[in-house]
């Protein structure tokens, strides 16, 4: 897998035991929107990657004796493979899996031979063969001159509103799809067993209409911790799903009611994992977590609505990524030390983007070969290192 070798294959290889050997990656980039061939092939202790027919890694000293194949998974890994909550353990907070297209997989029975090698590399395109032809040549370089110095660079996207209650009456119908308000088991915190996973304070949602005339339709949020370290509120974006990447910064508009009592305020961001129903297809629904982000609510004035800003991703804390399927966003309260209940008033959640992006996307800017938005010399030494290659 990729994993902490962003956009390279690794090589990862364990004994029965466990034991982890010497590790590697391909070095060059695979993440370019073009098909690669990969073999990885072992003789006698030796495990060699080969990336579109030449050699890239190589490691040796583990798992040398016989191999019985119980079992192949392709695209993910063993460890997410569990029959219960129960097998699963706060040792790993993220999940690993392939994200692109596999095809024609095979196990071979042996070593493969150099010509076998370049056999299977000869079904892919070379890189530099820009229209796909098979072959790099003067058709390419001038799809490369027609573009040179263009770029990919997306511009600012402005702002996109997730949220302003406008769409909902007072009938929870409308909006129990959209929000819930969690009671009982705290859902993020579900660490092995949901039987031993904490509990949460109680929650209810009501919309209703901003008392100032200010903002049309609000949702109030009416929580009491009961003794509970934390109340939650889970809003979904079931109808679109947001590329964050896209954008820089994220802001909620909230008023905190007198007498409200509460120590922070947390936004746990989610990635459906391009699952149609993300919350029903991630197991356990933890391993989507991507971040969060903490603002005060202790020291907001009462009363008053205030917009919260926070920047994408700079202000999220444990891992800090950026979502490209994102699907849900977990708010809550920490109780703090004396906190007991309180109502907040939550309006309008929008993302925003002030900065042109970088998006590459396959299909789109083929002669960007090397994924950096801009076609230069770097996309025409593939090219020439590729000149009059054919498969």
């Amino acid at each position: 897998g990729a994993y902490e070798s962003a956009g390279r294959v690794k090589m990862l290889v364990r004994d029965d035991n466990n034991n982890l050997g010497p590790n590697t990656n391909s070095g060059i980039l695979v993440n370019d929107g073009r098909w690669h061939s990969l073999v990885v092939m072992r003789a006698e202790g030796t495990w060699t990657m080969y990336v579109d027919g030449i050699k890239r890694a190589q490691a040796s000293g583990v798992a040398s004796g016989a191999v019985t194949l119980d079992w192949l998974l392709i695209g993910g890994e063993s460890r997410w493979i569990f029959d219960s909550y129960g097998s699963w353990t706060w040792q790993r907070t993220d999940i690993r899996y392939f994200e692109g297209m596999l095809d024609e997989v095979c196990v071979w029975d042996g070593e493969m031979r150099a010509h076998q090698i370049q056999e299977h590399a000869a079904l892919v395109p070379p890189q530099g063969d820009i229209d796909f032809d098979m072959a790099t040549d003067i058709d390419d370089f001038n799809i490369l001159t027609d573009n040179w110095l263009s770029d990919s660079y997306i511009p600012a996207q402005g702002s996109i509103v997730l949220e302003d209650m406008e769409s909902y009456s007072a009938d929870p119908n409308t909006y129990k799809d959209y929000w819930e308000a969690v009671e009982g088991v705290s859902p993020e915190n579900v660490g092995g067993n949901m039987d031993t996973a904490p509990a949460v304070g109680s929650s209810i949602n009501s919309i209703q209409n901003d008392s100032e005339g200010l903002h049309g339709q609000v949702l109030q949020w009416d929580y009491d911790f009961e003794g509970q370290n934390n109340v939650i509120e889970r809003f979904w974006l079931l109808d679109r799903r947001i590329n964050m990447g896209l954008y820089d910064q994220i802001s909620i508009r909230v008023k905190r009611l007198a007498g409200s009592t509460g120590d922070q305020l947390y936004f746990d961001f989610h990635d459906g994992r391009g699952m149609t129903d993300p919350a029903d297809g991630i197991y356990p629904w933890v391993l989507a977590w991507q971040g969060r982000v903490i603002m005060p609510l202790s020291t907001l004035p009462e009363d008053q609505w205030v917009t919260l800003t926070a920047d994408i991703p700079g202000d999220f804390s444990g891992r800090p990524l950026q979502l490209n399927d994102f699907y849900e966003v977990s708010i809550g309260i920490s109780r703090g030390t004396s906190a007991t209940t309180g109502t907040l008033l939550i309006d309008e959640i929008s993302l925003t983007d002030e900065s042109p992006s970088c998006i590459p996307e396959a299909g789109v800017f083929i002669p960007d070969m090397t994924g950096d938005c801009m076609v230069t010399i770097e996309d025409f030494a593939l090219i020439a290192e590729n000149w009059l290659m054919e498969n």
